[in-house]
């Protein structure tokens, strides 16, 4: 990777190339593929308010080719009030699992042909990003030739199988705001996803709110830097996902994950290059999961310390 000032705009450049290679039974032998990439990106500067970012990547893997395309904005309205949108057609390779099959698992795709991701997406942000904020994105994905596992059906055959969906399509909307008065600090975050048209699982929770009340300020005439107080996370239902040991795999479950949501107390205190932390995690003991067969930790205290140590 490289990256280099021109008269004020930033390019960067970069090559990416992993051999990736899949063991099997010895009497089968191995499968193995060189995944290789280029990408290179320009921050163009139009004035003191205006920046366009174009970008490209170019992949080749299993005998495809893609070029992915896109471009961000970000243009600054008032003192305190920033625009931001962008538009990419991007691509995502099948692995190994949805190109080849797992055996006695799942049959492979029929063609190992990559998804195509299109995504246009806008924003604002208005205050101080170090005191208080508010701000908002929206954006749109089409997703074509979506991946999906599913049920083969068929008696004697492996009973998944890969195959594809066409479309699918996801709105999606984030909020974020904080407030600082004083020593007070109040931060809350909100995400929401509409699973659109072709969508035949939810792979996220369609909601997912956090939000925090801290006491934060510097002490002991600037030698400690202390950030303590509360904060707390909920997410909807969705379609869960367990991991197979046997086969190494995420696979699909057969019931929903259930809502859920916890508090924790969390201290932050930084001396000089130290910076010490306290998680009191799960303060309710609330009992749920995230992934099946894996639950989330019980009440439990986390310690630790962070030092930089400088020549």
């Amino acid at each position: 990777a490289h990256s280099r000032e021109i008269a004020g705009n930033r390019l960067a450049v970069a090559l990416e190339m992993r051999n990736r290679r899949l063991l099997q039974d010895p009497n089968l032998g191995s499968l193995r593929s060189t995944q290789a990439g280029i990408s290179g990106s320009l921050v163009v500067k139009i004035g003191p308010s205006l920046s366009i970012s174009p970008a490209a990547r170019f992949d080749r893997f299993l005998d495809r080719e893609r070029l992915s395309l896109g471009a961000d904005m970000r243009l600054r309205v008032a003192g305190m009030l920033t625009v931001t949108g962008g538009v990419s057609r991007s691509h995502r390779f099948p692995s190994f699992a949805e190109s080849f099959g797992v055996l006695s698992l799942a049959l492979p795709l029929s063609t190992p042909d990559p998804e195509r991701h299109d995504v246009i997406a806008g924003g604002l942000f208005a205050g101080d990003s170090g005191g208080t904020y508010a701000s908002v994105s929206v954006f749109h994905r089409e997703v074509s030739g979506a991946i999906i596992l599913d049920s083969a059906g068929t008696p004697g055959d492996p009973p998944l199988v890969y195959t594809r969906t066409g479309k699918e399509n996801r709105d999606g909307v984030s909020g974020a705001a904080a407030v600082r008065a004083g020593s007070f600090l109040a931060e809350f975050t909100a995400d929401y996803i509409s699973y659109g048209k072709g969508t035949r699982r939810r792979y996220a929770p369609s909601w997912n709110l956090g939000g925090g009340v801290y006491f934060r300020d510097v002490l002991i005439g600037g030698h400690l830097d202390l950030k303590a107080g509360f904060r707390g996370r909920y997410f909807s239902a969705y379609d869960g996902e367990g991991y197979s040991q046997r086969y190494e795999l995420f696979l699909p479950a057969t019931y929903e994950i259930s809502p859920a949501g916890s508090v924790d107390f969390v201290l932050f205190a930084g001396i000089g290059d130290a910076v010490i932390h306290l998680i009191w995690e799960n303060l309710l003991d609330r009992e749920y999961v995230m992934t099946v067969f894996y639950p989330m930790d019980d009440r439990a205290i986390r310690f630790g310390l962070t030092w930089d140590f400088l020549d």
